[in-house]
Formats: C-alpha cells, sequence, structure tokens
C-alpha cells in the first residue's frame, strides 16, 4: 500500500477518490500486513503542528456530529419507551373514565312535553307514533328500545299508534296501571294528579295491569277501560259519543250525548277548560264539533244551546 496514503489518513487529509483507493488496498492486504505498515508509518511520523492539530480536530469534530446525533436519536427512542410505558396507565384510565361516561349517557332517558294548548306528533325509535294533545308528557330511554321489553312513561292525552313487532313487549307506565301492548291502536288517558285515566282501544289487544294489586285486565278491539284513583278498572263497550280517533278524523261526532260528557271531551282534546252554566248539565247534544278549533266549537255550542260558552 502507498505509504503516502496511510500518512494522508492519518492526518485527515484524504480526498474521496484516495479513500476509495485506500479502502481497496487494505481490503486487499492481511492483518499483520496492515499492522506492520501502521506501526512503521506511526514510528516515522513528525509531530503535527499547533495549527494542523487544530484543524484535524476541527475536521474530525465536525465528524463526529452525525454520531453524536445518533446517540441523540438512541436517547430520544430510549425516552420514548419510558414514556411509553407511564402512558399505558393514563390510556388505560382515560379507557375507562370514557367508557363510564358511555354507559351513562346509554342511560340518559329523553323527555318530550307539551304545553296547555299545545299538539304534537312523536316518532319513537321502533316506529311507533304518539299523537299527543297539551299538557302530555313522555319519557323514555333509547337503548331500551333494543331489548325484547321496555317501558316508557306517559302521562296526559294521547293517540297510540304501536308499531308491530316479534317477540317484543312495549309497556307503557301510566301511573296506577301499566299498559301491556303489541302492535295496536288506541286512545289513552292518564292523569298524574287525580291518578284517573281510560284507554279506548281501536284494534288490536292490551293488558291493562294495576300494579297496587297485581291485577291484570285484557281489553279487546271497541272496549273502553276506566280507573279512578284506587285503581279500581271498568270495562265496557264504545258508544256512540267516545271519539277515540277524533284527531285521526278531526271532528268529534254526538249523537245524543249528554252535555257533561261532551265538554269533558272538549276540556280533554283541547287541554282547557271551558265555562258555562251547570244548568244546562241535564240537557243532550247532537251534532258534530271541530277537533282542532276550541273556539269554533264553543260558538256552535252557544248558538245550539243559547247560552255563553268561553274557552280558558
Amino acid at each position: 500500500m502507498d505509504k503516502k496514503l496511510i500518512s494522508k489518513y492519518r492526518t485527515d487529509k484524504l480526498t474521496p477518490s484516495e479513500l476509495r483507493k485506500a479502502r481497496e488496498e487494505v481490503n486487499a492486504m492481511s492483518d499483520d500486513d496492515l499492522s506492520a505498515l501502521i506501526e512503521e508509518d506511526w514510528n516515522t511520523a513528525t509531530s503535527l503542528s499547533s495549527d494542523d492539530d487544530c484543524e484535524m480536530k476541527e475536521r474530525v469534530y465536525r465528524r463526529i456530529i452525525p454520531g453524536r446525533s445518533n446517540d441523540f436519536t438512541m436517547w430520544m427512542i430510549r425516552i420514548g419507551k419510558i414514556a411509553a410505558s407511564l402512558l399505558i396507565p393514563v390510556l388505560i384510565i382515560s379507557t375507562l373514565y370514557f367508557y363510564d361516561k358511555f354507559q351513562n349517557a346509554r342511560d340518559l332517558s329523553i323527555a318530550y312535553n307539551t304545553k296547555k294548548g299545545e299538539s304534537a306528533v312523536l316518532t319513537l325509535p321502533d316506529g311507533t307514533i304518539i299523537d299527543m294533545a297539551g299538557g302530555s308528557a313522555v319519557k323514555y330511554n333509547p337503548v331500551d328500545f333494543e331489548n325484547k321489553s321496555f317501558t316508557i312513561c306517559f302521562n296526559g292525552n294521547a293517540y297510540f299508534d304501536i308499531a308491530k313487532k316479534n317477540g317484543q313487549t312495549f309497556t307503557i307506565d301510566a301511573g296506577l296501571l301499566e299498559v301491556i301492548v303489541t302492535g295496536t291502536s288506541f286512545d289513552l288517558s292518564s292523569d298524574s294528579i287525580t291518578k284517573a285515566g281510560a284507554i279506548y282501544l281501536v284494534d288490536g289487544s292490551v293488558t291493562l295491569h294495576n300494579k297496587g294489586n297485581d291485577e291484570n285486565v285484557l281489553l279487546s278491539p271497541n272496549e273502553k277501560a276506566l280507573w279512578d284513583v284506587s285503581g279500581n278498572i271498568t270495562v265496557s263497550e264504545f258508544d256512540d259519543n267516545d271519539n277515540p280517533t277524533y284527531r285521526q278524523t278531526g271532528s268529534l261526532t254526538y249523537r245524543k250525548a249528554p252535555l257533561r260528557q261532551v265538554i269533558e271531551q272538549l276540556k280533554r282534546c283541547y287541554d282547557c277548560e271551558i265555562e258555562y252554566d251547570h244548568a244546562l248539565d241535564t240537557l243532550t247534544f247532537t251534532g258534530k264539533l271541530p277537533a282542532d278549533n276550541p273556539q269554533a266549537a264553543v260558538d256552535v255550542l252557544n248558538k245550539s244551546f243559547d247560552s255563553t260558552f268561553t274557552v280558558q
């Protein structure tokens, strides 16, 4: 091997082409020959001047920097591993926290209320449609509809068109009583204050469950059930003046109906109070009243009885 290459290598003055040549020659030499060559160069080398020494140190330092960068990278990798190990319990705790929040969110119920004199149509997650009168309230948890049995809470007056479903039990908590239904339609009234209520079954079937005495009463189409504050249930067939589908037809039709019955239906229909002379309670009314305009309804009564009916 050219001794000049060894000398220039020792003083860090090799050009890139000379470095490639030196590598090729070194690779072709045996270890013993290479060791002898380096020892000879070392023994015959002259001392470096201070300028040469500083220049060489600077070049060497610049070449060391990449190595230091690699050390820094390895150091960062180690720090990353430590940070990752510390983050694992944090992530576990965070996962449990948000899972708990998610579970709590699943437990949240939805409440829908109509104001006095207001009406609304609500569709439940299973497709059941509730046509609500004023002053009514429905409360349910959407997640419950995934189960084989679920319950909603109801107070007020509404017409229910229950979606037909297989293998699911739909229960309406109406205060003292529960209404257990399948695919069916009915008009339901439940008063949380008086505790009284009524249901008019149009089609299908329902079971009324008295939560107080565990009594069950099965209703068939065209049957109605009334209950009082004690939970006593009275079942009978529709009469000509019940009007269970007045929300669908838009009118209330009467045939020799006691005026008191007419007024009670109007109050339930419009969620309002009607002032009139109660001396007229012994009279009857035959005719048709609008189910969507309380003032128009009392105007008809005013003309029919030549009296004063007012909506409050």
